[in-house]
């Protein structure tokens, strides 16, 4: 068994894609709720306790627009009942954890879902710090950045149009990477074509399948889609994000089809998450600014 240390340093490795497709995004929150009228503290303070990406860029507006409280706590509930599936494929392994799983239930977001699916059986580390250490770095970088992003729009004011598609980018990235690195291709696929019929579930979201399953043993379908549905959920979450293109006109969804496919080919091409993000962020931005 490695040392404690050692653990830590293992798991900043295996973190560090997430933690370069979080710089952009983690600024362009920071720089929205800047723009927004709110100081950098309030950017470090809801990433720490609300820790939802998606749903942080969508509080902004929500905030701006003052829109009513009910409205926000619905919209949230929906948007993050994704997790329920995200649950499924550690009720088994979190129960091993003591304390520290509701720590990680808590910090079970899309990226860090990701990276505990791809963790792969190594000599000598002990899985359960792994996993303990990934998801306290995920926390610290995305509240990290969020600040940074925060003081960088209050000293630096600019025009923030399009910057939002860096959490599109790194879905996009995400998934791409987990294609690569698995042979169920198909419910990705099938996801993806799904999606547009998407029936949103409610529930309680990240917990809710540790409650369900908290005792006596998990059944073999939880335990199938468990295993499956790491790529297919990814993919429907690429496809939520283009949720809003209006297929009545050009611009209306050839910026988010081209910038998609320009992220989709950087990461194929070198498989550098920043490379990739940024790209695709610029792109967006650069299209519906001059072209569109």
């Amino acid at each position: 068994m490695i040392y404690d240390k050692e653990k830590f340093f293992y798991s900043v490795k295996r973190s560090i894609p997430i933690l370069i497709g979080y710089f952009p995004v983690g600024m362009a929150y920071g720089i929205l709720m800047a723009n927004a009228g709110y100081q950098f503290g309030w950017s470090v303070i809801v990433s720490m306790f609300v820790y939802t990406g998606s749903l942080q860029m969508l509080m902004v507006s929500f905030l701006v627009n003052q829109i009513p409280l009910m409205t926000v706590a619905v919209t949230a509930l929906l948007l993050n009942s994704r997790h329920i599936f995200y649950g499924l494929s550690f009720i088994e392994k979190f129960r091993e954890y003591g304390i520290w799983k509701y720590f990680l239930i808590y910090g079970l977001t899309d990226e860090n879902y990701s990276l505990l699916c791809s963790y792969k059986e190594t000599d000598g580390v002990n899985e359960k710090w792994v996993h303990i250490f990934s998801t306290i770095l995920l926390w610290v970088y995305w509240i990290t950045f969020s600040g940074i992003g925060g003081l960088v729009g209050e000293m630096i004011p600019f025009d923030t149009t399009g910057i939002d598609f860096a959490l599109t980018a790194l879905f996009v990235v995400i998934f791409v990477d987990m294609i690569r690195g698995t042979k169920a291709k198909l419910p990705a696929l099938a996801a993806a074509l799904s999606s547009v019929l998407w029936i949103v579930l409610v529930g309680t979201e990240r917990l809710l399948p540790f409650l369900i399953f908290r005792k006596g043993s998990v059944p073999n379908l939880v335990r199938y889609l468990g295993n499956i549905l790491p790529v297919a959920v990814m993919a429907t979450l690429v496809i939520y994000c283009l949720r809003a293109v209006d297929l009545s006109s050009w611009a209306g969804f050839m910026p988010q089809l081209i910038a998609v496919a320009v992220t989709a080919g950087l990461h194929f091409w070198k498989g550098n998450t920043l490379l990739s993000v940024t790209g695709g962020t610029v792109c967006y931005m650069v299209l519906i600014r001059s072209v569109f």
